[in-house]
């Protein structure tokens, strides 16, 4: 390949038929005289991110400690996971039902199906 006239220099043209490209073009445009580095800090920004979240890139990895945490504080936010009435704040003491059998106080409330539909998702995650 030769040398360049005017190297940074560039010409494009969007196919406007893709959704895509008319959607970069329409996002140009808005950059006025800026286009060039708007470009710039969007091709480094893809390049020096690790693992970009774009379609096909699939879903950020979630070790099974974090996805426990999470589901943890989501389930005390709610009261019926949680083995407290709507009323009663949370945090409030578990049934004794519960604490006497060594149970979770979400185990009452979810059932074994719900627990098992939980861990098989939790089986996926690992997998996956």
């Amino acid at each position: 390949m030769s040398e360049k006239k005017k190297p940074g220099r560039f010409t494009l043209q969007f196919n406007m038929e893709d959704p895509q490209q008319r959607m970069v073009s329409e996002l140009l445009e808005q950059q006025g005289r800026h286009k060039a580095q708007f470009i710039a800090s969007a091709v480094l920004s893809y390049i020096q991110c690790p693992n970009p979240q774009g379609p096909g890139n699939g879903p950020p990895a979630i070790d099974e400690a974090t996805l426990e945490r999470m589901l943890l504080a989501i389930m005390e936010k709610h009261p019926r996971f949680a083995g407290t009435a709507p009323s009663e704040p949370p945090g409030a003491e578990m049934p004794p039902a519960s604490a006497a059998s060594g149970k979770r106080p979400w185990e009452d409330a979810m059932g074994k199906d719900a627990l098992d539909a939980i861990n098989d998702t939790l089986a996926l995650f690992q997998q996956g």
